[in-house]
């Protein structure tokens, strides 16, 4: 997610359209791997049957998106990635065209049976998206600890590993733990940590971030000192706060005393407030149709969470557009 303005522009219905075939066909190539031969320079026909694809709709979807993106150029008969297909732009078309399209596409359906739309999140390209893209929040909870000095971290949605990772290389002696239900999550965090100097004292262990208590080893519970928890809060709001102070009772009643910091943002789709960017109205909405809902938009909101889950707001920390926080809680 970024901070991008909210646009006064309105789409037309022929911008959507537009934007819907040009979403698609980007998508299809992404899947169909002829995304990463467009590194170099290639004909339309030699793609086509590098991939195995029909030549002739292969040649029309990257003409069009040559024409009308600036993702991918055409000189000579010949196709690219265009440099503004960078990382960001990655992370935007594998998290909200792969991840979440397939519950873009069955709204028709979930807006009758919204207890369908956990299960057409895509995880593989969910977990794609954050190969190489560290969130705000995680960031933000990292430099926390260090500054802290917390140890014995139990990284609740540990996700890529990013967080565990970085603590590792600026902490001396860090423990830690992560956990993830998403099994390409947990790959990848085990990776990345593999490639870490130092981090033979981190473990992740693939279960319910919703239900640590259960998730993990009695040995490993008895370890834990801090727990985190970056863009994981979010996930709760599918019908209201009640799962949000279930989850932070299920922590409480696990890991009485301890210290829990939750990174996340302030939701706006909803909430009867102006849009305040464009990023965070597309994300709030991809949260809506997946059922995860939108989180609640101000900390007043969040402290009545707090508070009816019997934890301790003891320090809050915003970014300066008061959008991304870490709220840090004694439970």
């Amino acid at each position: 997610m970024t901070r991008t303005r909210a646009d006064p522009a309105r789409h037309s219905a022929f911008d959507l359209a537009e934007g819907f075939y040009l979403a698609h066909a980007l998508l299809a190539l992404e899947h169909n791997g002829v995304l990463r031969s467009l590194a170099r320079p290639a004909t339309a026909a030699a793609l086509a049957k590098k991939h195995h694809v029909h030549a002739g709709l292969l040649q029309s979807a990257l003409e069009l998106l040559a024409a009308r993106t600036n993702l991918i150029t055409c000189h000579a008969d010949r196709f690219r990635l265009a440099g503004a297909y960078d990382d960001h732009a990655r992370f935007v078309v594998h998290q909200y065209l792969g991840a979440y399209g397939p519950a873009a596409i069955a709204l028709g359906r979930t807006l009758r049976k919204p207890e369908l739309a956990a299960a057409l999140i895509d995880r593989k390209q969910h977990a794609k998206a954050f190969e190489d893209s560290p969130t705000l929040s995680s960031d933000l909870i990292t430099d926390l600890i260090v500054q802290l000095g917390f140890n014995d971290v139990l990284d609740l949605g540990c996700g890529n590993g990013a967080l565990l990772s970085g603590l590792t290389r600026r902490m001396t002696e860090f423990r830690g733990f992560g956990l993830d239900g998403n099994p390409a999550m947990c790959a990848l965090a085990r990776r990345r940590l593999k490639a870490t100097p130092d981090a033979s004292r981190v473990r992740i262990f693939r279960g319910d971030s919703r239900r640590p208590d259960t998730a993990l080893p009695a040995s490993v519970k008895r370890q834990v000192r801090t727990l985190s928890a970056a863009s994981l809060a979010n996930e709760f709001f599918g019908s209201g706060n009640r799962e949000a102070e279930r989850w932070l009772a299920r922590l409480k009643a696990a890991f009485p005393g301890r210290t829990l910091l939750i990174g996340d943002y302030y939701g706006q789709l909803g909430y009867g407030r102006r849009l305040r960017s464009r990023a965070l109205a597309v994300h709030d909405f991809a949260q809506a149709i997946s059922g995860q809902g939108v989180p609640p938009p101000d900390l007043a909101s969040w402290k009545t969470i707090y508070r009816n889950a019997q934890c301790t707001l003891v320090h809050v920390v915003e970014d300066e557009d008061a959008t991304f926080f870490v709220h840090l809680l004694k439970l």
